[in-house]
Formats: C-alpha cells, structure tokens, sequence
C-alpha cells in the first residue's frame, strides 16, 4: 500500500514536472542527432565500428557556436587527411550552418570550425571534387534556391559561384555519369514524399527537369535523399531515408540500372534496409543519412547521421 502511494506520488510529480510551470524543470524525453562510425565488408553489410568511440561528433564537441545537434557527414580524403563536412543546427536561431572536422585515420575526429554560415539555413554539404577545385551544394532551401560553392581556400573558405535551381528543394545530390550532371532533390519537403531529376552538361548549368521527374511521387518511403551516391563495381546506387511513418527510421539503397535524358529506371537493392535504428541513445530512432568510403577490397568506411532521444531533467525542450 505504502509503495502504491508512493508511485503515485512520484507519478502527479513528475506529470506535473513534465508541462515545466515555473520554477519547475523540465522532466522527459530529448532528441537529439550526431554522427557515427559504421564499418563492414560491403556497402550492404555493415555495422557500428569496433573500438571507436560511437558517436565520432555530437553537439557539444562544437566550440564556436552554441549546437543543438550535428547531421549529415559528407567526407573527403586530400592526401593523409580525412576532411569532414557536416550541418550544425545553432541553438539560438535554430538556423543550419556548415562545419568541418578532420582526421588523419578516418576514425578520430578533430572538430576545427564553421566554414559557411549563411544568414538562412544551410545543411547537407554535398562535396564534389572536379578539375581539381572543390564544389559545396548544400541545402540552402532557407533561401528556396539551390546553390553552388566553390572552395577558394579548402577546406575553410567557400565562396558563391551561382544559383543553380530556384525553388523549395531539400537535400541536393549530385553525381557525374556518361559525360553529365545529374541532380536528385526531394521536392515536396512537407510531406518528404517526392523526389525530382535534374541534369545539365556543366556543372553550373543550364541546369533541366528530367522528362520522368518526378521519379518517386506520393511515397515517403523512398523520396528524400540519404547521403552521397555510390558508384561501386560500375553500379551507380542512390540511398533514401525511409520518413513513414516517422523521419529517417531507416536507410534503403536503390541501384540506377537506366539513366538518360529521355529515360530513368532503377531496382531496389535487397529486401532489408541497407541500416536502420540502432540500440544507443543517439541512433534508436533511426539513421537517415550515409556516406560510403571503400579503404580496402572488403573494407568499408560508411559515415552516418542518426538521431535518438534520452530521458533528460532540468533540459530545454
């Protein structure tokens, strides 16, 4: 009787606590999102690193601005030196900007400071290394355009080169095949559902809508893009984030089998997802973004963003 009393009592406290009136602090559940290591013998087979310390970034490992969470990894290798560049969502303006961490193992990370920060939200730094010159296409749909950067002292300093599409479009991606460019964008981002085709012979452009756009229409399973294109044993493969019912609650791969100006087919890759929600704090909702490296013939580097909640007292919500 005494112990039913008692969880009772604790049970009114803490539903009181939870609606935070003043003077109380807030007692539930945090999202949050951070970058992970995961590692395997195929871009299909992979799971968290061995004897890494799992999340490699989290928010506070941010020192020049107050972070609320880090997502969406997007690496390169110049010489020894790993380059990472990823979103920051700022605490204050819950605005995006890019930042940059390095490694010299691809294992260890080292966070060194924003790059871009744009008075919109910027997330998703798409990295194109062409000519030798350095290129960004982050989603800048803050500003309902999507843009290209040029490194002009890589990695810190990205300049505007042109605006390449106008419009709402989320999470640019972009990728050279048969002598063009070609862009995949989510379309629809209320409802996360569509996915646009582009293409162009430059890469600034005059950038097209692909005669099939959209490719996927209607589904939330496949739409949104999930990381960096992978073309592997001369297979191009596209990953999606899975948003139904919730966001990013897994990742699938799709294999592109068709693409030309007239015509896109494309196959999923397997039956199960290629990664979904994991078991710690920072991924048991879901993984929603991937970037592949191959360092060996059956090792594989895959970078990935996912996001989780904790039980947290006295927090911000």
């Amino acid at each position: 009787m005494i112990i039913g009393v008692s969880c009772l009592i604790i049970g009114i406290l803490i539903g009181t606590m939870v609606t935070n009136p003043k003077g109380i602090p807030f007692v539930g559940k945090k999202r949050h999102k951070a970058i992970g290591l995961y590692t395997g013998k195929s871009p299909f087979s992979l799971s968290p690193a061995l004897n890494v310390s799992t999340p490699i970034l989290r928010a506070h490992d941010i020192n020049d601005v107050q972070a609320e969470y880090v997502t969406d990894p997007f690496v390169v290798k110049e010489g020894a030196i790993w380059f990472m560049f990823f979103g920051v969502r700022k605490k204050t303006s819950k605005l995006g900007a890019i930042g940059l961490a390095t490694s010299t193992d691809g294992l260890n990370w080292e966070y060194q400071r924003i790059v871009l920060n744009e008075p919109f939200h910027t997330s998703y730094p798409y990295i194109v290394k062409w000519k030798d010159e350095f290129y960004m296409i982050p989603d800048s749909s803050g500003s309902d355009t999507v843009r290209l950067y040029k490194a002009h002292d890589f990695p810190n300093e990205w300049k505007l080169v042109k605006t390449l599409l106008n419009g709402n479009f989320v999470d640019p991606t972009l990728f050279r095949s048969r002598d063009m460019w070609w862009m995949f964008a989510e379309s629809n981002p209320n409802g996360n559902d569509r996915l646009s085709l582009f293409f162009a012979e430059d890469l600034e452009g005059p950038w097209m809508e692909h005669p099939m756009s959209p490719i996927v229409n209607g589904n939330g399973h496949i739409a949104r893009p999930g990381g960096s294109i992978l073309n592997v044993a001369n297979r191009l493969i596209r990953f999606t984030q899975d948003d139904e019912p919730s966001y990013g609650n897994k990742l699938w791969a799709f294999e592109i089998t068709h693409l030309s100006k007239t015509d896109y087919q494309e196959k999923q890759v397997g039956n199960i997802p290629v990664l979904r929600e994991g078991a710690m704090s920072w991924n048991n909702l879901g993984i929603h973004h991937i970037d592949l490296h191959q360092e060996a013939p059956d090792f594989w580097l895959a970078f990935v963003s996912g996001h989780g909640d904790t039980w947290v007292i006295g927090a911000d919500h």
